[in-house]
């Protein structure tokens, strides 16, 4: 396992760097591997991060450089708020809203069963549980996560790569 710094000096920077290394990553396992890849990603606090956040995942879906297979690609939230008043604090809508959105506007599929969220209309104590046996039954078999993408503020935002 291997965490990366990315080094921006422009917003701009930061989100074509962070959207290339990731997409780089999801080519790099499929030119390699059958298997799906697994996207853990953790969307951050504060309005501005969360901008900056939707910023990275729309410029995800836009990547064009080289074609990846987003029926391949399992996108797994690391983190959800529960009891939020509004869908803009709801990272799965975040999610939904940059990534997703964006890839239906290029007209590419990403089946909805494929962004892993918890289901946060039920206790959070089912919600816990339910989640924790869906991520158990996709993480099976020795399994795990190919790339995790943090947020945890300006000093500590990276990715671990575990291919």
């Amino acid at each position: 396992m291997d965490g990366e710094r990315i080094i921006a000096y422009t917003e701009k920077d930061l989100q074509e760097k962070a959207a290339q290394h990731i997409c780089a990553r999801i080519i790099k396992h499929q030119k390699s591997s059958s298997s799906k890849f697994l996207l853990g990603l953790s969307p951050t606090n504060g309005q501005a991060r969360r901008n900056r956040a939707k910023e990275v995942y729309s410029a995800i879906a836009e990547w064009n450089e080289q074609e990846i297979d987003w029926g391949r690609v399992l996108i797994i939230l690391l983190d959800e708020r529960y009891g939020y008043e509004s869908d803009d604090d709801c990272n799965a809508n975040l999610v939904q809203s940059s990534l997703v959105k964006t890839l239906q506007k290029r007209g590419i599929h990403f089946p909805e069963e494929q962004l892993i969220a918890p289901d946060t209309s039920q206790g959070w104590k089912e919600a816990a549980a339910e989640y924790q046996l869906r991520l158990s039954q996709i993480l099976e078999d020795g399994k795990g996560f190919n790339l995790v993408s943090t947020g945890l503020g300006p000093e500590l935002c990276h990715d671990l790569d575990f291919s």
